[in-house]
């Protein structure tokens, strides 16, 4: 399902992209302790790497789902699932925004899964 109108853009700096992550690892680290985490591509590498530092994190994976042509939203399909083995306990997604939630939601109920989604969900923005 395509949209018709495009995404909007916000240009942020180095710096303060840095910033915003460490204040939301922090914001993780209220919540609880997370031991692998799984980057969603594209955009998700990015945050990923620098939260992974910042809580220590080095059981590291990524998913590929695609959903964005361009700047327009259309059908979720896995490209790559993630490696990471377990109940999901313990393992923190991070994507770069949340604009529908239907990532997440697509994640939570692909076949692929292993369990990795079974561990408790706990929202941090």
């Amino acid at each position: 399902m395509m949209t018709d109108e495009p995404q909007k853009m916000l240009n942020i700096s180095w710096d303060m992209f840095h910033r915003d992550c460490r204040e939301l690892a922090q914001k993780i680290i209220e919540v609880g302790r997370f031991e692998k985490m799984v980057a969603i591509t594209r955009g998700g590498l990015f945050p990923a790497g620098i939260i992974a530092r910042e809580l220590n994190i080095r059981h590291i994976d990524s998913i590929s789902i695609a959903s964005y042509d361009e700047y327009f939203q259309g059908e979720l399909r896995l490209i790559k699932p993630p490696m990471i083995e377990g109940d999901g306990e313990g393992v923190l997604f991070v994507d770069e925004l949340v604009d529908t939630g239907k990532t997440l939601a697509f994640i939570s109920k692909s076949s692929y899964r292993n369990n990795i989604c079974q561990g408790k969900r706990r929202k941090v923005r």
